[in-house]
C-alpha cells in the first residue's frame, strides 16, 4: 500500500487558499517528495507527515515556484533529526544551481544530487527499499530543462505451494521459509525466491508539470494508478497562452491520461487567475472520465491489486 498526498495545487505564485504545486508519496516509511516551492514545508506539516522520512526529492525544474522552499525544508529535516543522506533528482546542470541556492544552509546530512543528463522513461534514475521502489524520469517540454517523474513500487509474486512440493520442502517449514527468507532442509539451503510465482502488478504514480504534451510523457505515465498532471489553463480559449508559456490545458492533460491508460487523473498547477478550476473540469472529463481537480491536502490510499 502507498499513500499519496497532494500538498499544493497552484502554479507561479501561492494563493491564500492554495500552496504551490507539490506532492508526496509514502511507502513503507519512506517519503518521495515532488517539487518544493515556497510553503511546501508548511503544507507537509499541515498534512501531518514526517520531515525526517523524506528520502528523495524530485525537482521537475529550477524555476522559483518549484525550488524556493528547498532550503527551509532541508533545515527543518535536520532539526527533526535527519542525519542520513537525502537524494535530490534534478535536471542537467542542476547541481551547480542547487549549490548556490543552498549556500545559506548548513545541513546536518549529505545530499546526493543526481543530474539527469538523458532521461529514459524505461530506465530507473534511482531505487530505494532494496530496489522495490524505482523512480523514472522523462524529458518534458518547458521554457527551461524540465523533468516528469514516475514511481513504481514492485510487488513480489505469491508463494507457490506446488514449487515447494516439487523441491521437497515439508509443509511444516513453509511458514519459516516465508518468515526468514531461507531454510536448511536435509542439508540443503532453500531461499524464498525459489518458491514464488511471477512478479505481480505493483503501484505506479506519475507526476507531470510545466510542460507541453510530448510523446515521452505518455510513455512515462503508462498504466499509472494515479497521474498528477498540470492543468495550468482550464478554458480552451487559453490554448494559445498554454503553447506560448510551455504549459497545458485540462484537455491536453486528460489526453495524456487517456493515451497512457491511467486509472485516475488529478489535475494540479492551476493558474493563479483561475480560482475555481472545477468550473472547467468537464473539458477534462469529456476526454478522460476519472479526472478530479486537485485540492491542497487531498489524500489517496493506493492498494496493491490481486
Amino acid at each position: 500500500m502507498a499513500e499519496l498526498c497532494i500538498l499544493g495545487t497552484v502554479g507561479t505564485i501561492p494563493r491564500v487558499d492554495r500552496y504551490l504545486s507539490s506532492a508526496l508519496l509514502r511507502h513503507d516509511g519512506h517519503i518521495i517528495l515532488f517539487d518544493c516551492g515556497e510553503g511546501t514545508q508548511l503544507a507537509i506539516k499541515k498534512a501531518g507527515f514526517s520531515f525526517k522520512s523524506i528520502d528523495v526529492i524530485c525537482l521537475s525544474h529550477l524555476h522559483a515556484d518549484h525550488v524556493t522552499g528547498l532550503c527551509g525544508l532541508l533545515l527543518t529535516m535536520g532539526n527533526e533529526g535527519r542525519c542520513s543522506p537525502v537524494t535530490i533528482i534534478t535536471v542537467k546542470g542542476g547541481t551547480q544551481i542547487l549549490r548556490s541556492l543552498l549556500c545559506v544552509a548548513e545541513l546536518a546530512f549529505e545530499l546526493d544530487v543526481i543530474d539527469v543528463v538523458e532521461a529514459d522513461p524505461c530506465k530507473s534514475v534511482t531505487e530505494l527499499c532494496d530496489g522495490r521502489v524505482q523512480i523514472f524520469a522523462a524529458q518534458a517540454a518547458h521554457s527551461v530543462p524540465c523533468l516528469a517523474f514516475s514511481v513504481y513500487i514492485r510487488r513480489d509474486g505469491k508463494f507457490d505451494p506446488q514449487k515447494a512440493r516439487e523441491l521437497g520442502i515439508p509443509i511444516k517449514l513453509w511458514n519459516e521459509l516465508r518468515r526468514n527468507g531461507s531454510i536448511v532442509c536435509n542439508g540443503k539451503e532453500y531461499v524464498y525466491t525459489e518458491v514464488m510465482g511471477g512478479e505481480r502488478r505493483g503501484i505506479k504514480v506519475s507526476y507531470i508539470t510545466d510542460t507541453r504534451p510530448v510523446p515521452a510523457l505518455s510513455a512515462l505515465a503508462e498504466n499509472s494508478d494515479i497521474l498528477i498532471c498540470e492543468g495550468m489553463f482550464g478554458d480552451p480559449e487559453k490554448q494559445d497562452r498554454a503553447e506560448k508559456s510551455g504549459h497545458m490545458t485540462f484537455a491536453e492533460a486528460a489526453t495524456i491520461a487517456k493515451c497512457a491508460k491511467c486509472e485516475q487523473l488529478v489535475l494540479s498547477h492551476f493558474s493563479p487567475s483561475m480560482p475555481e478550476p472545477e468550473e472547467y473540469l468537464s473539458y477534462a472529463t469529456d476526454i478522460f472520465a476519472n479526472t478530479v481537480c486537485g485540492v491542497d491536502g487531498m489524500n489517496f490510499s493506493i492498494n496493491f491489486k490481486d
